[in-house]
């Protein structure tokens, strides 16, 4: 990259261009555990329907550790024909969705003010109201 920065001049739009696309190219490449992870979640919602208690109970407290990456399993398993399978997603979903939430929502107030996500549900309205200016 640097010489790209010294082969064109400062302020030029191609430099800019040059150096965004390095850097992007720089960029470590898409991690594949997302993929493994929906696939252990959908795993877990299937043991859900095991005759075995305790089997069903283990799958069930991994899925709410998996948090926001089990919720996608969970609403599947809601069509399951098993109707314990269904009965414990029906229970387990908002519960994977409030700990989803609530690591966002420490993590909003762990970050400073530039770094905070915004992705927030109703950030946008409880700032309206509140101001932004008073959030700290």
């Amino acid at each position: 990259m640097r010489a790209i920065a010294i082969l064109l001049p400062q302020g030029s739009p191609m430099r800019a261009i040059a150096l965004l696309l390095l850097s992007a190219l720089s960029l470590p490449a898409a991690d594949p555990a997302p993929a493994a992870t929906d696939k252990l979640a959908a795993d877990l919602v299937k043991q859900l329907g095991s005759p075995k208690y305790a089997v069903r109970e283990a799958a069930a407290r991994k899925l709410l550790n998996l948090g926001s990456a089990a919720v996608t399993a969970l609403r599947f398993g809601l069509a399951s024909p098993d109707e314990e399978v269904r009965s414990r997603c029906e229970t387990l979903l908002p519960k994977a969705q409030a700990a989803e939430w609530a690591r966002r929502a420490d993590a909003y107030l762990a970050a400073t003010d530039a770094m905070r996500p915004r992705d927030l549900p109703l950030l946008a309205e409880y700032e309206a109201v509140i101001g932004k200016d008073k959030m700290d």
